[in-house]
């Protein structure tokens, strides 16, 4: 596949063109001026140094932030004119996702923290697991679950790594589901996950391949990571709850029953942490 990426989220602009992951070519610029005057000028000449004409594009990728709100405005409004011309998909990438990516070269199971300059002495963030290398992040479940809900997830998550729990199966699984390859763009549409991948994606989280005592684990993890951040760890059994319901809502063969078949199944999480918080005095939402 053959993609364009244009950056403007920040101070600097830049360019890339990647074919099937590797690198063709790329172009930046850190010169003061708007982006809306070096952006599309760049891109031109980067696809010209390449013999490259953008109905040869099979995509373009733009950062959608966070960042500078003026140069998201362009990039994205760039970005989204080149492919309503040339009837090309359109594909937003989180600023701090794409940074998180730089997080394989570091050791194995170890914490990838992104920032980027907010100004007024804030800063944009995000922190995200790099189980055996691998960048997991699951940007669908935000829009399908709430703040403390989506928190337990990632407590979930940090909890294999900080637990170091190795995960090549993960790892593997997660690079090879068709479901994850279509999650970025679908055919007519921006950005947007369908009904099904989100379902999906949802099963993929839950029936990763860990032992029982890692799973009960990295709950338990998840759930002390709610309690220390002050937030009512029922959030985590709700997000066992939600992911349960998207993937039978979606279809998935074999639905909830087929999930952890060497783990404890959803609702046995589920009874755990709810206990967990009956026991600790949290009432339920």
């Amino acid at each position: 596949m053959l993609i364009l990426g244009l950056e403007s989220s920040a101070k600097a602009a830049s360019a890339a063109v990647t074919k099937d992951g590797a690198l063709l070519g790329q172009s930046f610029q850190c010169s003061g001026l708007t982006h809306s005057r070096t952006l599309l000028p760049m891109a031109e000449d980067l696809l010209n140094n390449l013999g490259l004409r953008l109905s040869d594009l099979d995509a373009v990728a733009v950062a959608q932030g966070p960042g500078s709100f003026t140069g998201v405005r362009i990039g994205v409004a760039t970005v989204k004119g080149l492919c309503w011309g040339a009837d090309k998909p359109a594909i937003g990438v989180s600023s701090l996702e794409a940074m998180a990516w730089n997080g394989l070269c570091a050791p194995a199971e170890r914490l990838v923290c992104c920032a980027m300059d907010a100004r007024r002495n804030q800063i944009y963030n995000a922190l995200f697991a790099c189980a055996n290398g691998s960048v997991r992040v699951y940007t669908g479940l935000m829009d399908a679950m709430t703040d403390d809900e989506l928190l337990g997830v990632i407590g979930h998550e940090m909890g294999h790594v900080a637990l170091h729990h190795t995960r090549k199966q993960m790892q593997k699984q997660m690079l090879t589901s068709a479901t994850l390859a279509g999650l970025a763009s679908t055919s007519e549409k921006v950005a947007v996950l369908t009904d099904s991948q989100l379902g999906a994606l949802g099963e993929v989280i839950l029936n990763a391949k860990f032992s029982r005592d890692m799973e009960t684990e990295a709950d338990d993890y998840g759930y002390n990571y709610l309690c220390e951040a002050s937030k009512n760890p029922w959030a985590m059994v709700q997000s066992f709850e939600k992911m349960e319901k998207l993937s039978g809502s979606a279809g998935q063969t074999g639905g909830i029953m087929n999930l952890f078949s060497s783990h404890p199944d959803t609702q046995k999480r589920i009874e755990h942490i709810s206990q967990r918080c009956l026991n600790d005095g949290y009432k339920r939402p």
